[in-house]
């Protein structure tokens, strides 16, 4: 069973709220650049079916650029945690549910701080460590499991594996590593977090720093 077929639609919705809420707070122009840290084209396709201005889009990721990329986006293939541009390079740094996939605490600063030298303005989303519903692995309270449980139960008993039927993408998403609201601060000392709820609980946090230009 396709997972994403089940989650998919809900997916759209936070995701579409998400940018409209990034849209309120920067207002992009076409003329102006966006790195895209660890993410893909789905954003800005969805600001198109939106109806929103889509500035010049410069995607980075590990993977290769897919086959059906937009002629007007750029694609490089880098690391989140040594991005290859100088200071400043980019009007608006778009990072989206990428930095609780890069590693120990070290690694995570390392890519706050690129993300904070490269661009001046930043929009980074993060699940929220104390949403009761782990969303990667669509399970619940797992996550707040000591470590040695957690990695012992993430191949065997969580949602996305009984659907999925894919024990080996269970083992590597054991590496997630998902931050509070604290962290985020720490990471970002010069951002404001702002909130996602969804039943009264924070369900992801959003570091922004607006208003800067190069």
């Amino acid at each position: 069973m396709n997972i994403h077929r089940i989650y998919g639609p809900l997916f759209r919705v936070y995701r579409s709220r998400r940018l409209m809420l990034f849209y309120s707070l920067f207002m992009p122009l076409e003329n102006e650049t966006l790195l895209d840290v660890g993410g893909s084209s789905y954003f800005w396709r969805l600001c198109r079916e939106l109806g929103l201005t889509v500035p010049r889009v410069t995607i980075l990721n590990l993977g290769t650029a897919p086959s059906e990329l937009d002629p007007q986006m750029r694609w490089i293939v880098g690391d989140a945690c040594k991005l290859p541009f100088a200071d400043r390079s980019f009007d608006y740094i778009f990072s989206n549910s990428v930095i609780e996939h890069v590693g120990d605490e070290e690694s995570q600063m390392k890519m706050a701080n690129e993300i904070r030298r490269v661009g001046c303005n930043y929009f980074v989303q993060t699940p929220d460590r104390h949403f009761p519903f782990e969303p990667h692995l669509l399970t619940p309270f797992i996550h707040w499991m000591p470590p040695r449980v957690y990695e012992r139960l993430v191949p065997r008993f969580t949602i996305r594996h009984w659907l999925n039927g894919a024990p080996e993408d269970d083992v590597e998403l054991s590496g997630i590593r998902l931050l509070d609201r604290r962290q985020m601060q720490c990471f970002f000392p010069d951002s404001h977090i702002r909130t996602e709820r969804t039943m009264g609980f924070s369900k992801s946090l959003i570091a922004y720093r607006s208003g800067n230009k190069p």
